[in-house]
Parts: structure tokens; C-alpha cells; sequence
């Protein structure tokens, strides 16, 4: 009887793993509908959005959230842990879509453009960055196939399993490669010089500087030192945008938020 009562659990669990398998996602990265746009100058914005997680529908994440960001701009975002900083970035590259609301790319909703092309104009640096098991080349080729001759050069060291060679500080200098290296008309930084230290930071920031000047980009980050060139800063808390300006403007302001804001950073530098 024991037995017959396992076999039956099994059946019951092979049957959900089964369904799990041959489920179709909701975005379906090998689709090649949709339109693809010239001449893209990379304007971005958020018109009332909303999201919650699939699995976690009753703890919203963005709540009535507007953000725009001009093309070739530099727009930061600083908040809490859970504050829907990386939700934001990760709805802009489509992993999920918003429950209400909408994105737009040049004033085209991104769910009516081709998922490959739109996240082919993406270059993304994430605060823990994944690569592959093969050379640096190698690894750079996934974001530019084109590469030249002098782009390939002197890159041939092995990254190792699952990166056990490199130090966190130079997997995210390798990933800040494979974004720059794509010409991204759309550059996404999430914490992406956190793993340096001061002196590497400084010279990183040149280059994602100079970078920035060809694209629109969005920072999410924690050091001022980091976001205090942007555009625009933006404070976000539980899903919302709180306080907007330059960090002059944002560092000028003793209302609401920016006290807390400058004690935060204070209280990251000397943890650091």
C-alpha cells in the first residue's frame, strides 16, 4: 500500500513538472513579430504603470508610475532595497509587462515592438553579472558578433567555471565591456561599479561617461559619486517617484526625502 501511495505522489509530481515544461510563456523571446523602428533615438517612458509579481499579485510593486526619460539623457534612480528600482529596468527590457499602464520607446509601446531587436538596442551591466565558462572573447562576442580585429585582441583568458577565475570587480569590468562594445542606444547601469573599489570606480566611470554621451541611459545606484553627473535623479519609495531635480537641485532641498537620502549615503561611505 506504501508503495502504491509514492507511485502515485510521483505520477502526481511528474505530471506538474510536465506542465510546468510545456507551459508557453507570456512573452515569447522567439517571436519575431513586431515592429521595428528607424532611426531610433532612444526617448523613454513609463505612462501609469503598474506591476506586481505573477506569483505575488497582492504586493504591488510600481504604483501609478510615470517616469520619462529624454533621448540621449542620463536618468538616475536611488531608493531603498524594494523600493522597484531593478523592476523598472527589468520591465523596460520586457521580462515582464506592466499590469496596467504602459512603456514606450519613441512613443511606440515596447509590447508592439519585435522582443529580439528592442532588446538588441539594451546594453546592460547588473550588479552581479553572469558569464559563460569560455574566454573573454568568447563572452564579448555574445554582445557584438561584428566585433573588429583590434575589439577581439588580447582577450583570449579563460573566465573559468562559473567564473570562479575572476573577482567580482573584474566580472563587472567585463560586463561593462559587452554593453559598451554593442553601441547600445539604451544603456542600463544597475549598481554597476559596485564590486570596485574607489580607484577602479574612477576609472570605469570615464569610460561609462563617455559612453553615455551617444545613448540613453538609466543608473540605478546607492554611491552619489556615481549618479551626481545625471541629468535627472529621481528618489523612488514603495513604487513611487518621491522627489525628481539635479543632484544640486536634489542636494539644495531639505524637504521630504533628502535628508534621509544624504544621511544614507553618508552612513554606504563608511561602510565601504
Amino acid at each position: 500500500m506504501t508503495n502504491i501511495k509514492y507511485l502515485s505522489e510521483a505520477c502526481s509530481a511528474i505530471e506538474h513538472i510536465m506542465e510546468v515544461i510545456t507551459a508557453l510563456p507570456s512573452i515569447d523571446m522567439y517571436n519575431m513579430d513586431g515592429e521595428i523602428l528607424q532611426n531610433v533615438s532612444g526617448q523613454i517612458e513609463f505612462r501609469p504603470v503598474e506591476f506586481a509579481y505573477p506569483s505575488r499579485r497582492e504586493s504591488t510593486i510600481l504604483r501609478d508610475f510615470c517616469l520619462s526619460v529624454p533621448a540621449g539623457k542620463t536618468e538616475a534612480l536611488i531608493g531603498s532595497s524594494g523600493s522597484g528600482k531593478s523592476t523598472i529596468i527589468s520591465l523596460l527590457q520586457r521580462f515582464n509587462d506592466p499590469c496596467e499602464g504602459e512603456i514606450l520607446l519613441d512613443g511606440v509601446p515596447i509590447n508592439k515592438l519585435q522582443l529580439k531587436w528592442l532588446r538588441s538596442l539594451m546594453g546592460l551591466v547588473s550588479q552581479e553579472p553572469i558569464l559563460f565558462g569560455a574566454s573573454i572573447k568568447d563572452n564579448i562576442l555574445l554582445g557584438k558578433e561584428d566585433a573588429t580585429t583590434d575589439e577581439k585582441a588580447n582577450v583570449h583568458y579563460q573566465v573559468g567555471e562559473r567564473d570562479i577565475q575572476l573577482s567580482g570587480g573584474q566580472k563587472q569590468r567585463i560586463a561593462i565591456v559587452l554593453a559598451i562594445i554593442k553601441a547600445p542606444k539604451i544603456l542600463l547601469l544597475d549598481e554597476a561599479t559596485s564590486a570596485l573599489d574607489s580607484e577602479s570606480e574612477q576609472t570605469v566611470q570615464e569610460a561609462l561617461n563617455e559612453a553615455m554621451i551617444c545613448c540613453t541611459t538609466i543608473i540605478i545606484a546607492h554611491r552619489l559619486t556615481t549618479i551626481q553627473n545625471a541629468n535627472i535623479i529621481a528618489i523612488l519609495r514603495n513604487g513611487q517617484i518621491m522627489e525628481m531635480g539635479s543632484h544640486k537641485e536634489l542636494m539644495k532641498d531639505f524637504r521630504g526625502c533628502t535628508p534621509h537620502l544624504s544621511k544614507y549615503n553618508k552612513w554606504r561611505k563608511k561602510k565601504q
